[in-house]
């Protein structure tokens, strides 16, 4: 500018075109006072700012807001005047004039990048920008307030009442992961998880959990979330942890047979049952069945794992008598299986093992019940006809075989044992003629059938040597005979008690199956006979025996009903019982399984834990005197013993009865007994259940009866030798010779066998 132009500024006093010309000439600091003259406020300003007059220009900015009169500029004068300041790199008053002009964003970003973190959380949260605001409330520690800035903005989320969409979802999750971090930072895991789980995000609930400390609850939510191994890493980080929980991380991470043995010691014996099945453990899996009395299922398992035996006790207590019968027969107990097809109906089937162990009173009966014309109604016939013979009748024989249809389809075999039994039956009833006549028949079809031809020839030869017949005199016929001497079956007792069979008998008497006419009832008679042996002491002890029973009304006892008196003797009238005795199924050298044992011993010690509560003591407890039912093990005889000379298991003294194999000690020397006494006597019973033998053997009855006073019991271990110990622990307990050293009374023996291993 020329100097002409200079003077008329200064003359005109326009500072405007004064501060230009000081400005070109590069005095700035003389158009910084020139411009401020001529209210050019923004020029001035940055003129300030280039000079660093911070103070100053911040000054000229916030003027010329003041005098403007333009509402806009006064609006937005701090804030330009701001962005100008940190233009310059003068943040901290930028943010100052930030915070005046309530520009809450700017101010909370300068805040931040100044490293004010305090002051950045609060502007974020005032411009609304709250998850910004929570992140640097975390960043200081401050998680309360991070958690309140998150939930205003959820509470933002639902009030902006945003449409649902995949965007929406998810920054609403995400809002919800922060939520729960902060929550569990805070010590409020459970609002933390509940939060998470909403999600169904409850591997990242665990990962929280395991953060913050809280090992138990992280182990549970890993679970949830199907992450069974990262559950077991920490298993070992938890302590007192709770033992089902646990057992479900081993059963859920593939260890099945870890938790069995945790959740059986828990006494949860269905789930345990179904890990060891799962684990493969199937004897394991089916104790755990049967102590949970899911007894179908506890068959099964025995049946997968090829313990037949266990099997079919189990079908017999579940109902299921048709399985149990199989699997007794492929475990080889026909006795038992006997038992279990008649419950099941499969009479033909129970005829054949009542046969196998020489039952042939039940195989008869049972004989007697196939339905007649069915399938099995021949073959029924053809194994009874032997059996009625045998019983000397050969009428009933006889007219069984004729009610066999001629049309049977039994085939030749059959038709020929029809002509056969025909032959013995009409032999037996003295028709001579009838029998050659059935004999040729079956000779003609084959010559070689049994002892056919010899039975032919010997009545030819009887026909021979016979007299002729007087005219009119009638032919001879053998009556039906009772097999042995005693009371003849259809004698009536009493004038009410019809007896029907004898079902065995002992040195002084029989037991007899009679029918009560009075109640229409089958039950069972004991009779005591007169002898040579015979003294008033046998009816004494009769008496007693039906005194003392009648009290007793345990499962596991046999129900005493009455006494009478008959010609000759005394008679007793019983439940009838159906099955076999324990010692028919106690062979020479037969060891039971461990399962079968602890079975019997469990009923036995049940009715004598009963009796003895009444201060009854049995005295003569042995095989013989247990029976086995279909439901129950019966024991017999309480308060009798037999007698009989020379029979080393049948003892005789003037103060002691008993059995010298099974007696303790305190009864051999006639002290006064107690429910001890009878312990010792299971345990000899036990011995003999897992060693196939008695403990003591001798030559005779004193040489036993020494053995038990001073003997100990035969190593078990040499005779079994894969026997648990504690089944050892428990004879040695049971047969201690003081009772003292004994078990104090039978539930306490119970209590002990319960827990006995069984494979």
């Amino acid at each position: 500018m020329s100097e002409k132009s200079r003077l008329a500024a200064l003359l005109t006093r326009d500072h405007q075109q004064l501060a230009e010309i000081h400005l070109r000439e590069g005095r700035k600091d003389k158009a910084l006072d020139l411009f401020a003259r001529a209210g050019s406020w923004k020029q001035a300003g940055r003129l300030a700012l280039e000079l660093r007059q911070v103070p100053r220009a911040v000054e000229l900015f916030l003027s010329g807001a003041l005098g403007s009169a333009a509402e806009a500029y006064r609006e937005s004068a701090p804030t330009h005047a701001a962005q100008l300041l940190l233009s310059a790199g003068h943040a901290e008053e930028a943010l100052l004039l930030f915070e005046a002009a309530g520009a809450w964003p700017q101010a909370a970003m300068i805040a931040a990048r100044l490293r004010d973190l305090p002051r950045a959380a609060s502007h974020y949260e005032r411009a609304r920008e709250y998850e910004q605001a929570a992140l640097y409330y975390e960043r200081i520690g401050r998680f309360d307030d991070a958690l309140r800035v998150l939930e205003a903005q959820a509470r933002q989320l639902v009030q902006s009442g945003a449409r649902a969409g995949a965007s929406a979802e998810a920054a609403r999750r995400d809002l919800d992961l922060r939520r729960a971090e902060i929550l569990a930072r805070l010590g409020r895991s459970q609002e933390a998880v509940a939060l998470l789980r909403a999600w169904k995000l409850m591997g990242r609930a665990a990962r929280l959990l395991e953060k913050a400390g809280e090992v138990e609850r992280a182990i549970d939510a890993y679970l949830e979330a199907g992450e069974a191994r990262e559950a077991r890493r920490l298993v070992g980080r938890a302590r007192g942890l709770d033992p089902r929980i646990l057992a479900r991380v081993h059963l859920e991470s593939g260890d099945s047979a870890q938790a069995a043995r945790i959740l059986a010691s828990l006494g949860e014996a269905r789930e345990a049952a179904a890990a060891f099945e799962t684990a493969g453990d199937l004897p394991s899996a089916a104790q755990q069945w049967q102590a949970c009395r899911e007894f179908d299922r506890a068959a099964q398992a025995w049946k997968r794992a090829g313990r037949f035996a266990e099997a079919g006790r189990c079908f017999e207590l579940g109902g299921n008598a048709a399985q149990a019968a199989e699997c007794l027969a492929r475990a080889g107990e026909a006795g038992a299986a006997a038992t279990a097809y008649v419950q099941a109906g499969r009479y033909l089937e129970a005829s054949r093992h009542f046969l196998a162990v020489g039952d042939r009173s039940q195989a008869a009966r049972a004989l007697q019940q196939v339905a007649v014309g069915g399938s099995e109604f021949e073959p029924a016939t053809l194994l009874l006809v032997p059996l009625l013979l045998e019983e000397g009748l050969p009428g009933a024989a006889l007219q069984r075989l004729r009610m066999l249809s001629p049309a049977a389809g039994g085939g030749l075999e059959a038709n020929l044992e029809r002509l056969y039994w025909e032959g013995r039956a009409n032999e037996a009833l003295g028709k001579r003629d009838e029998a050659a006549s059935a004999y040729q028949k079956l000779i003609a079809l084959r010559r070689d059938h049994r002892d056919a031809p010899t039975r032919l020839v010997e009545l030819g030869r009887q026909a021979a040597s016979a007299p002729p017949p007087q005219p009119g005199a009638e032919p001879t016929r053998l009556e039906p005979r009772s097999p042995v001497s005693g009371i003849r079956p259809g004698t009536l007792l009493a004038g009410r008690y019809e007896i029907r069979a004898e079902l065995g008998r002992g040195g002084m008497g029989c037991v007899y199956r009679a029918f009560d006419r009075e109640l229409g009832d089958q039950v069972a008679i004991k009779t005591l006979l007169e002898g040579p042996e015979r003294d008033g002491k046998e009816e004494e002890r009769l008496l007693r025996e039906v005194q003392i029973c009648r009290r007793i009304t345990h499962p596991n006892v046999v129900r005493v009903f009455d006494i009478g008196r008959m010609d000759g003797g005394l008679f007793v009238t019983m439940e009838l019982l159906e099955g076999v005795g324990l010692d028919t199924l106690i062979g020479r050298g037969k060891q039971l399984s461990l399962a079968r044992v602890r079975s019997v011993l469990t009923e036995v010690l049940a009715g004598l834990a009963e009796a003895h509560a009444l201060e009854v003591v049995h005295r003569d407890l042995k095989p013989s005197n247990l029976f086995l039912t279909s439901r129950h093990l019966k024991i017999l005889d309480f308060g009798i013993a037999r007698m009989a000379e020379g029979d080393p298991r049948l003892t005789r003294t003037g103060f002691a009865v008993g059995t010298p194999l099974y007696m303790s000690p305190e009864q051999i020397r006639g002290e006064l007994l107690d429910g001890r006494s009878d312990l010792y006597s299971l345990g000899v019973l036990t011995f003999t259940l897992l060693a196939g033998r008695e403990p003591f053997l001798g030559p005779g009855a004193a040489a036993i009866v020494l053995d038990h006073l001073q003997a100990p019991p035969p190593n078990l271990l040499e005779l079994r030798p894969e026997l648990p110990l504690p089944w050892k622990a428990l004879v040695e307990k049971l047969m201690a010779k003081s009772p003292e050293e004994r078990f104090p009374d039978a539930r306490t023996a119970a209590f002990f066998l319960a827990k006995l291993p069984i494979s």
